[in-house]
């Protein structure tokens, strides 16, 4: 049998009260626990926070390994910088080298000092080693620092001051003072306010104080200062400067107090660095333009506010401006700048200007700008004085010097008749080919030639020098004048002119019977011949030849034994003419006298036969005459004699000259009669021997030069032949 175990009421209510406790408990464990896990991951030294400084320290100690890093080769750079000097390298040129070593670093001051960050770490900087500071935080959250304490105003018993901070947004400053030399404990006056400036008062005079000011920021300090004030002695205005002077390039000054109870002291470019002791009156040099000079009092009590001077180059720098030569058109110049203070900068900038002398000041034209110093004004009008103005930018303090160079006279240019004297403009001679003229132009000057033909209003044509104008005709005119692109000479001219008529330089004249020969040589070396022209009736007609120049031509059909005028028209192209007028004489027929004559060696027999003939012409014929039997010979002599002082040469003519095996002779002689002996006595003469193997000639010329002979003489004509038959014709005998 079951037995049943009985609940009473009682213990199940206690038993339910256990289990609530028990769960409260529990819940107020795992509170506890969560709280500490959560402390111990997000407190302010929990897991997440010390992860997070871990990584701010890591991110520092790298950013200052790499500014070390950095700087160290600065420090090295500075030394071995051949570009600046290692005062030049370190204040001027450092911030570029940090960038350019390390892109994303910078530096920037921060009160009295000078802070180098990368990655939003700054630390201080001490640009004179260069070498890295004491970490100060990082860069966006930079606590606030006092930068400087001023005195805005002192008495024999008060001081009024001024403190300047970095930061001012939630700052409190609290102010104290003391006598130097007393303990901390022993300063008087203290406040606390958030105005920067405090006055002190009830100070004794000739009294040295300590001044101390905290800045205070959620009620920490962040920053103290102090300085020392003296009350009554030094005041604004204790230090002075003077007599600021400048040679090649560096600048001196000096400082000055009336004081005498403190040392004077000086710095150059700022008031952190070391303070160096002088003396009143004491000369500061080797200073450069820009350069900031600091002076101040000091004593062990304290020092006086500084006092400084920024070095000026108020003085222009010197310009000289000489001519470099004019032109007709042009004024050249060189300029000079010297500057003896701050000398010139590396790149100087010339700008010219440029008025006529007889103009106002304000007339000043700029006409161009360069870097050389060498510069010629142009586009100026000719026979005109012009000042010129150069202004020179300028010397290392940016002073602009002025210099100037007046009446300078442009030259004008030759031209006219004045020109042509001068031998500016000059023209050739005139040259003419087939009845058009050339002339050349010439200058002995650079300047441009331009010349117009028949006109001055025309189009002026450009043409170089020694250049020939062509095409040119009779009565033509050539201008020319010279231009330098601006201006313009008067004109000189040339005009195209043949004045000169054809000339003969020689003439021959043939006669006959019935004809006249005329043969020329003709020249006209101008515009040259056109036309040649004859007439035989004193010039009331003329013909030409086969052409219109034909320098040959004969009259025919003319009466026997008739003197003619005739006339000889030479013509150029321009117009001119020649008239030569010539007498002359056909022949007369029947001007021989014939004589019959035989010299027979064996036989009595006459073979010759001579006789005129039908044409006027002489025949002579041998028949049949033996061989080796003797000569058989015929004399022919002029009727008359013949007066050779006008007669140059006498010519025979023959023709069809068949088979005489013997001599033809042509001569003059005194002689009358023909000779016994078969010899004439001859003055001159000249013969032929026609044809040994019984040939026929068409024709033949005898001619003797009778222009040495001046008395009358006989003309004689002998043929002769020894054997067969022969003949001859003699056509005529012409004299010239």
């Amino acid at each position: 049998m079951e037995t049943k175990k009985k609940f009473s009421k009682k213990a199940l209510y206690k038993n339910k009260g256990i289990t609530l406790l028990a769960l409260v408990i529990t819940i107020v464990i795992l509170i506890i626990l969560a709280t500490i896990a959560i402390n111990m991951i997000f407190g302010d030294n929990g897991l997440i926070n010390r992860t997070e400084q871990a990584k701010l320290e890591q991110s520092k100690a790298e950013v200052k390994e790499k500014l070390e890093l950095v700087l160290a080769d600065a420090y090295a750079e500075k030394y071995v910088t051949q570009e600046y000097t290692e005062e030049e390298f370190l204040y001027e040129h450092l911030d570029n080298f940090v960038y350019e070593q390390e892109p994303g670093a910078k530096i920037f001051e921060y009160g009295e000092k000078e802070l180098i960050s990368l990655n939003g770490h700054a630390f201080y900087l001490d640009r004179s080693v260069p070498k890295l500071g004491d970490y100060l935080g990082e860069e966006g959250i930079l606590p606030p620092v006092i930068t400087r304490i001023n005195i805005l105003d002192k008495t024999t018993s008060s001081v009024n001051i001024e403190v300047l901070t970095t930061k001012s947004d939630g700052l409190k400053y609290k102010y104290a003072i003391k006598e130097l030399g007393q303990g901390d404990e022993n300063y008087t006056q203290e406040t606390e306010k958030s105005d920067n400036t405090n006055e002190f008062t009830g100070l004794q005079e000739n009294t040295v104080y300590t001044v101390k000011v905290e800045l205070i920021k959620d009620g920490e300090i962040q920053d103290t200062k102090t300085i020392n004030i003296v009350i009554g002695k030094m005041e604004k205005g204790v230090v002075r400067f003077e007599n600021i002077v400048w040679k090649n390039g560096q600048a001196s000054v000096k400082i000055l107090t009336d004081e005498t109870d403190y040392t004077l002291q000086y710095q150059i470019g700022g008031i952190n660095g070391e303070w160096i002791n002088t003396t009143s009156g004491s000369v500061i040099s080797g200073l450069k333009l820009k350069d900031n000079v600091y002076g101040r009092l000091w004593s062990e009590y304290g020092e006086s506010d500084p006092a400084n001077v920024t070095i000026e180059d108020k003085i222009a720098p010197i310009v000289t401006v000489t001519s470099n030569g004019t032109n007709t058109n042009s004024v050249s110049v060189k300029v000079q700048a010297v500057d003896n203070e701050s000398g010139m900068a590396d790149s100087v900038t010339y700008k010219y200007f440029v008025k006529e002398s007889s103009q106002p000041d304000t007339s000043y034209v700029q006409k161009g700008t360069n870097t050389t110093g060498n510069y010629t004004i142009t586009g100026l009008t000719q026979g005109t004085s012009y000042d010129v103005k150069v202004e020179v930018t300028g010397d290392k303090a940016g002073n602009i010097g002025i210099g100037y160079l007046q009446n300078q006279t442009t030259g004008e240019l030759p031209g006219g008749e004045e020109g042509v004297e001068q031998g500016a403009i000059t023209f050739g001679k005139t040259t003419w080919t087939s009845g058009q003229a050339s002339i050349t132009i010439n200058t002995n000057t650079e300047l441009q030639l331009q010349y117009q033909k028949n006109s001055t209003s025309g189009s002026w044509i450009n043409i170089e020098n020694g250049e020939t104008v062509i095409g040119l005709k009779n009565n033509d005119t050539i201008y020319a004048r010279l231009t330098d692109g601006t201006n313009y000479g008067e004109y000189a001219s040339a005009t195209i002119v043949d004045d000169i008529a054809p000339t003969i330089t020689s003439i021959d004249t043939l006669t006959s019977t019935h004809s006249i020969m005329i043969k020329l040589e003709v020249e006209d070396k101008e515009s040259g011949v056109l036309k040649i022209e004859y007439s035989i009736d004193d010039g009331l007609n003329y013909s030409t030849g086969s052409t219109n120049t034909d320098t040959q031509f004969e009259f025919t059909n003319l009466t026997e034994n008739t003197i003619y005028k005739i006339k000889i028209r030479i013509t150029d192209y321009v117009g001119n003419s020649l008239i030569k007028e010539l007498e002359n004489s056909t022949k007369q027929n029947n001007n021989f006298f014939i004589q019959e004559k035989e010299f027979i060696v064996n036989t009595t027999y006459n073979y010759w036969s001579v006789y005129p003939t039908d044409s006027n012409t002489i025949f002579v014929k041998a028949t049949n005459v033996p061989q080796w039997t003797g000569n058989c010979s015929v004399y022919a002599r002029s009727l008359n004699k013949f007066n050779f002082s006008d007669i140059n040469e006498i010519v025979l003519n023959l023709k069809d000259i068949n088979g005489m095996y013997g001599d033809i002779e042509f001569g003059i002689s005194n002689e009358e009669e023909a000779p016994s002996d078969g010899n004439i006595n001859w003055i001159k003469h000249v013969s032929m021997s026609p044809n040994y193997n019984w040939g026929v000639m068409d024709s033949e010329r005898l001619v003797i030069d009778t222009s040495d002979i001046n008395d009358e003489y006989y003309i004689w004509i002998r043929t002769w032949t020894s054997a067969g038959s022969a003949e001859a014709e003699i056509t005529s005998i012409d004299f010239k």
